[in-house]
Parts: C-alpha cells; structure tokens; sequence
C-alpha cells in the first residue's frame, strides 16, 4: 500500500481528496455555514502544489506622508503631511521560465492630516480641521535582483477615502492610481525588512466643491481632471507565510 501511495503525484492526490470531499458524502451537506472555512483552508494551498516558485507575504509600513495641495477655483485646498500606516497582502510567483518574480498585491492605507483652504486673494490659511485618507488599491509588477536585497516596481488601481471631520457631508470616495518603487532585504528565510517610496494619484475631478467651500454661496470646484499629487515615504517588515523555492 506504500508503495503505491509514493507513486501517485500531487495533482493525483490533490484529485483525490477533491474526489472525496465531493462524493463521500451528500455535496449540499458539506457546505454547510460553519464547514465552509475548515474546506476553504483545506484547498487554500492547492495553487501552491503546481507553480515551482512563489511566496505569499504580509507586509506592515509605517513612514511619512509628504502632504498635498489641490488647485481649486478660488483658491487651494492644502493638506498637511504626517504620519502614515500602510499594509499589505502579496503573491509573488516565476511562472514559467521567466526568472523575475511577478508580484500580485491587495494595500491599505491610513493618514489622518490637517486640511486648509487659502483663497486667491488672500495669503491666510483657512482651517478645515482633520481629514482621514483611507486608500484601497489592487496592483502587480515585477522584483529583481538575486541574494538577500531584492529591488522592485508595481502599479497600482483603487480608490481612495477623505472623511473630514468638520465638514458636514464631506466624504468623497474617488478613483485613484499609484506607483510605487523599493527594496526588500532579507534577514531570514521568513522575515526581512522594506523600504518603499509610492506617488498617490486620486482623481478629485469636479466633486471637491459640494460641502467644501469655505463661505457660503461659494462653488470652489477643481477643473475636470484635478489630480491630488502626494505619496508614501515607509519603511517595516514582510513575513512569508507560504515561500517555496
């Protein structure tokens, strides 16, 4: 019986354990609310059984938020820089015979900072209290480099959150772009340390003005395409969940 176990490949015995989590009983009673996790981290090492490389990774930054200003109408809106926290969920895998890793990441990101308003014709700087910026993005790119020091490159897609506190119906949830460039020093197989600088890129477009002039009456609107430039200076840890080489 041993010997005929040690002969059967991965996907043979990956096959066979879907086999019978399908047939060795009802299909609808295994799916059941509280049996649904326990399967679902059954089958979670699956995609890891067929590709020869690849790691799954978390990551926590914190660093410094470099603050921004957005051209509005009759003046600028002006947002403090601060601290910053970021976190991340990265897949990174060599498919084929591709030697660099390609990278899959799902971030978060947090910064709570002054916000003002200056108008044009005026040099005072008009507090607007705190905003909370929550990022949301999705991205992939490419490391390279070979030993403990790994460089790397991803682009980004998302969204990004302002919640200010002192304006009444001020939450603005608005598509956002990054890119986003660092280096990932090992200092075991399963920990090392990450050094990032990431350009934020949300698209205010004309929806700044709806709650956020400061005199009413006032329409303070950004042109069609206002972009809110600022970006990410962090530096933390990564831990390998799953690293296969």
């Amino acid at each position: 019986m041993g010997k005929t176990q040690s002969r059967l490949t991965k996907e043979d015995r990956w096959k066979q354990r879907f086999i019978g989590l399908c047939f060795s009983k009802p299909l609808y009673s295994r799916f059941k609310p509280i049996g649904m996790l326990k399967y679902l981290l059954f089958l979670l090492p699956w995609p890891f059984e067929w590709l020869p490389a690849q790691t799954l990774q978390l990551n926590a930054n914190i660093g410094y938020y470099t603050g921004a200003s957005l051209r509005a109408t009759r003046g600028r809106f002006i947002f403090g820089d601060g601290p910053c926290y970021t976190g991340s969920v990265d897949y990174a895998f060599k498919p084929g015979k591709i030697k660099k890793d390609i990278i899959f990441e799902l971030q978060y990101g947090f910064v709570s900072t002054t916000l003002h308003f200056q108008r044009n014709d005026s040099e005072r700087k008009m507090p607007f209290g705190t905003v909370k910026m929550h990022t949301m993005l999705a991205g992939a790119g490419k490391e390279f480099g070979h030993g403990p020091v790994h460089v790397y490159a991803k682009a980004y897609i998302g969204a990004q959150y302002f919640d200010p506190d002192s304006i009444s119906n001020g939450e603005r949830l608005t598509l956002s772009f990054s890119f986003a460039t660092g280096l990932r020093i090992a200092v075991t197989h399963t920990m090392g340390v990450c050094l990032q600088a990431q350009l934020l890129m949300p698209l205010m477009y004309n929806r700044v003005y709806v709650g956020w002039e400061p005199d009413s009456g006032l329409q303070t609107q950004v042109a069609p395409i206002g972009v809110l430039f600022s970006g990410y200076l962090t530096g933390g840890i990564y831990y390998n969940i799953i690293k296969k080489d």
